[in-house]
């Protein structure tokens, strides 16, 4: 597979002339290495599996064309910005960081978006992909809603690609895109749609990071996000009371009969992906600390404020370029809870 960082060709070209990349789908399947499915009738990937790009990356829209006709009649193609040729104006880098698709392609919706959201899929579905995607588009529009921050519309796509034989399996989300890879069912295996999982990876683009070492930083970013994903859903009036209550005690389940329940963080970061339920923990213990954090701020201040009291107002001064850490967390905490802040912490 080339590299995107691999090689940096200087373009040749008249100062503010938008770089151009046209995309021709059959050769990239045939000389790219990427991900042909479907028996070679398409192709999925992320962009920085096989772009070469400019030393001035960053310093030009970027104009994408694609030419499909080496593909059956009927092709389209999309990125994570857009389907068929787009303009992206955080250049090369920003195809870069961004999913490609294209062959017979299902849409959702049939064009456009709905209201910055749609979804696109590769292959033979084993799940009902436009309700799915219509269900995802709903709670997309109500995480808008939900958060004060990042109230300028931002585009989102889910890819969705299922292949007949393997690798498949799991996803991936790059900018303002998600993609999953599915496979066919196992014998006995009902169709069920990943809803909690899209809503999970488009809670991530409003929890966001905390600046601390990689790995060290998922406590925040995928324990905040997993504390979300099904109480939201509940809010949202996109799962039952019953489904949220099974939830919560699923995910303590995890967390209390886990193997790695007391192993700190930075050591989990050593084991990686080498072992899922270690990997996990980090989410369950995090997530069960938001919790109890949100808990403790609603008996402190009886009943007036809550979890979102501290992280909201956090979220507008990250958005504005506020630094945001551990200490800023612990700082924010404090002044919540008084001494008792200081024995909660962080879930690290």
């Amino acid at each position: 597979m080339v590299s995107a960082l691999a090689r940096h060709p200087r373009g040749a070209r008249a100062s503010g002339d938008p770089l151009s990349r046209h995309g021709d789908a059959g050769g990239w399947t045939r000389r790219a290495g990427l991900w042909p499915a479907r028996g070679g009738r398409g192709l999925a990937a992320s962009g920085g599996g096989f772009l070469l790009l400019p030393e001035n990356r960053d310093a030009l829209p970027a104009r994408l064309h694609w030419d499909l006709s080496a593909m059956a009649k009927g092709a389209s193609a999309a990125i994570s910005y857009g389907a068929g040729d787009v303009v992206v104006p955080g250049g090369a880098q920003a195809l870069a960081d961004s999913w490609f698709m294209a062959g017979p392609l299902g849409h959702w919706p049939a064009t456009g978006t709905r209201d910055g959201f749609a979804g696109t899929w590769l292959g033979k579905p084993v799940f009902d992909v436009p309700t799915a995607l219509a269900r995802a588009g709903a709670a997309h529009r109500y995480l808008q809603g939900y958060f004060p921050h990042m109230k300028s519309q931002r585009a989102y796509r889910i890819f969705v690609q299922f292949r007949d034989a393997a690798p498949y399996g799991g996803g991936t989300a790059l900018d303002q895109s998600f993609m999953l890879s599915r496979g066919p069912l196992a014998p006995g295996e009902q169709g069920e749609m990943p809803s909690s999982l899209f809503f999970h990876e488009m809670i991530h683009q409003w929890t966001g990071q905390i600046e601390a070492p990689s790995g060290i930083s998922s406590w925040f970013s995928e324990g905040l996000t997993t504390y979300y994903e099904d109480d939201l859903q509940w809010r949202g009036g996109f799962e039952s009371g019953d489904a949220y209550l099974e939830a919560v005690n699923r995910l303590a389940r995890r967390y209390f009969t886990s193997k790695a329940r007391n192993m700190a963080a930075a050591d989990v970061v050593k084991i990686g992906f080498g072992d899922e339920e270690v990997r996990h923990i980090v989410y369950y213990r995090a997530a069960m600390y938001f919790h109890d954090l949100d808990a403790r701020i609603r008996a402190h201040s009886h009943g007036r404020r809550n979890l979102e009291s501290v992280l909201f107002p956090l979220f507008l001064s990250r958005e504005q370029g506020v630094r945001f850490d551990t200490e800023a967390w612990l700082a924010a905490i404090v002044r919540e809870l008084g001494d008792e802040g200081n024995a909660t912490g962080s879930s690290a």
